[in-house]
C-alpha cells in the first residue's frame, strides 16, 4: 500500500518521466551516431578506394616512417623521454625476433618444409655486414665514428642499408648453394641437413680468424691483422632501422601469401604431388622461398651486428634457431599474424619471468606446453588479422557472457515427417 502510494506521487512521476525522456533521447542519439559513423566510414572507404594502388602504398609507408621516426626520436632524442638501456634492448630484440620469425616462416609456414638451419644465415648476415664495417670503414664509410658511439638516422642510411643489403645477399646466395641440393628431400631429412649446414657455418666462422670467429669480433685490429688502425664495430641500429626493416618483411610477406606465387606455396604444402600434378615446380618454388628466407635472415643479421659491441659465435648456437622454430610453430603455422604475435610474446615473456629466477626455467615451459595443449594449431592456426576476424571474436567474447538457450526446433507436420526419401520414392528394398 505504501508503495503504490509512492509510485503515485506527483515527484516520483516527474522524476519517471524525465528519465523515459532521457532514454528515448539517449537512444535517439545512439542511432544517430551510429548512422553518422556508419557514413564517415563509407565516405572514407569511397575515398581511400579512388586512390591508385601504388599511392596507397606510399602514403601507408610514409604513415609507417613517421610512426618510426617519432618513436625514435623519444628514443635517442635530445629529451630522451622513453630511453632505458634495458627496455631499448628488449624492444630491439623483439623486432629481430618479429624478422627471423616471419622469414622462417615463408619456408616452414608457406611451403610446409622443415627446416632447422635458419641461425646460420643469422650468422652469416652478421659476420658480413660487421666486416664490412670496419674493413671497408675507410673507403665505404669515413664518416662514421671508430669508437663504436651511436650514429643518427640520416648518418646511418647509407651504412645501414649497404650492409644490410650485403648480409642479405651473401645469405641468399649461401641458401641457393644449400637449397638446390637439400629441398628435393623432405620431413625429417630437410631439417637433418639445414641443421647441419647451420653447425658447418659455425665451424667455419670459428677458424676465420680474419673475424675473430674463436673469439669475439669487436673490429679492428684482429688477431690476425694487428697493426690496423683501431676502428670499432659502428652502432648503427635502432629502433626506426629494426621495425622499419620488420615492416617491410611483413609487407612482402602479406602480398607473397595473397599472391599467385603465394598459392603455389600453399599448393606445395598441402599436397607435392598434386601440386606438381597441375604443372607446379615444386623444387623451384621451395629453392625460392627458401632464399627469401634467408635474404631476410641475412639482413636481421646485419642489424644485430651493428647493434652488439662485440659478436660471439655463443650468440649463434642451435638453441636460438629452436627458439624461432616454437614461434613459428606456436603463432600457426603460415599465419603472419600470429607468428608476429608469438615473436613479441616469447621475446617479453622471459623477461616478465625475471622477478621469479629460480622459477623461471619451469614455468616459461610449462606455459609453452599449456598453449601447446589447448591451442594445439597455434595462437592464429591459419588465420590472419581482419574486420571480419575482429568481429567473430568480439561476437565470441559478448557470448560468453550473454549465453542464451538455443531455441527449441519446431516440429513438422504433414504426411511425410515419419517417412524417409526411399518410402517416397516408392523404391524396394
Amino acid at each position: 500500500m505504501r508503495q503504490n502510494r509512492l509510485q503515485s506521487h506527483p515527484i516520483f512521476l516527474r522524476f519517471r518521466r524525465v528519465a523515459d525522456t532521457l532514454g528515448r533521447l539517449g537512444n535517439r542519439a545512439g542511432v544517430l551516431l551510429a548512422a553518422l559513423r556508419g557514413r564517415v566510414s563509407a565516405f572514407i572507404a569511397a575515398l581511400w578506394g579512388r586512390v591508385p594502388i601504388p599511392v596507397r602504398r606510399v602514403l601507408s609507408g610514409a604513415a609507417v616512417a613517421a610512426l618510426l621516426l617519432l618513436a625514435d626520436h623519444l628514443m635517442y632524442g635530445p629529451g630522451r623521454v622513453a630511453y632505458d638501456q634495458y627496455k631499448e634492448d628488449v624492444i630491439i630484440r623483439c623486432g629481430l625476433a618479429i624478422i627471423l620469425a616471419v622469414s622462417l616462416n615463408i619456408v616452414n609456414g608457406f611451403t610446409g618444409q622443415f627446416s632447422l638451419g635458419h641461425i646460420g644465415f643469422y650468422m652469416v648476415g652478421a659476420y658480413v655486414a660487421a666486416a664490412l664495417s670496419t674493413y671497408g670503414h675507410a673507403r665505404l664509410f669515413p664518416g662514421l665514428p671508430t669508437d663504436g658511439t651511436y650514429v643518427g638516422i640520416a648518418q646511418a642510411a647509407f651504412p645501414v642499408v649497404l650492409t644490410c643489403l650485403a648480409g642479405g645477399l651473401v645469405a641468399a646466395a649461401i641458401g641457393l648453394l644449400v637449397g638446390l641440393p637439400s629441398l628435393r628431400l623432405r620431413g625429417d631429412y630437410l631439417a637433418i641437413i639445414t641443421l647441419g649446414f647451420a653447425q658447418i657455418i659455425l665451424v667455419v666462422i670459428r677458424n676465420t680468424k680474419a673475424v675473430d670467429g674463436s673469439s669475439a669480433f669487436t673490429g679492428l685490429p684482429t688477431s690476425q691483422y694487428p697493426d690496423l688502425p683501431h676502428v670499432a664495430t659502428p652502432h648503427l641500429t635502432s629502433v626506426f632501422w629494426v621495425f622499419g626493416v620488420a615492416a617491410l618483411v611483413l609487407w612482402v610477406a602479406y602480398s607473397l601469401r595473397f599472391s599467385v606465387h603465394g598459392l603455389a606455396f600453399l599448393a606445395v604444402r598441402e599436397d607435392e604431388v598434386a601440386a606438381e600434378a597441375v604443372g607446379i615446380n615444386t623444387t623451384r618454388y621451395k629453392v625460392l622461398a627458401f632464399v627469401l628466407s634467408a635474404f631476410f635472415t641475412g639482413m636481421a643479421g646485419a642489424l644485430y651486428a651493428h647493434y652488439q659491441s662485440s659478436l660471439s659465435n655463443e650468440s649463434f648456437r642451435f638453441d636460438r634457431s629452436i627458439d624461432t622454430v616454437v614461434m613459428v610453430v606456436l603463432g600457426g603455422l603460415g599465419s603472419i599474424s600470429g607468428v608476429t604475435l608469438a615473436a613479441v610474446l616469447l621475446t617479453i615473456l622471459p623477461e616478465a619471468l625475471r622477478p621469479i629466477a629460480e622459477y623461471r626455467l619451469v614455468v616459461y615451459p610449462l606455459l609453452l606446453v599449456v598453449l601447446m595443449l589447448t591451442r594445439p594449431q597455434g595462437i592464429f592456426g591459419r588465420e590472419e588479422v581482419s574486420r571480419a576476424w575482429l568481429r567473430g571474436q568480439i561476437g565470441a567474447v559478448r557470448g560468453w557472457f550473454t549465453r542464451r538457450p538455443a531455441p527449441t526446433p519446431a516440429l513438422e507436420t504433414g504426411r511425410d515427417v515419419m517417412t524417409t526419401a526411399r518410402d517416397r520414392d516408392g523404391t524396394d528394398v
